[in-house]
């Protein structure tokens, strides 16, 4: 997964229970990624990410299946 601007986000799994909410900082600012981070992960199941920040969050996730 490459992070290159970085939000809030609330991530849900499968049965729509959240899984992960990311904590607010102490400065109530969201990082840029400079340079953006990327990051190996598994094939995960479903989910649902939900931007609760107040600026945009984009990332890009690729699966490669065997």
């Amino acid at each position: 997964m490459l992070v290159d601007r970085a939000a809030r986000i609330r991530y849900y799994d499968a049965d729509g229970e959240v899984a992960f909410e990311s904590s607010e900082r102490a400065d109530g600012e969201t990082p840029n990624r400079d340079p953006p981070e990327c990051e190996w992960m598994e094939p995960e199941g479903r989910h649902a990410v939900e931007n609760i920040d107040s600026v945009a969050y984009h990332a890009v996730r690729v699966e490669c299946k065997g």
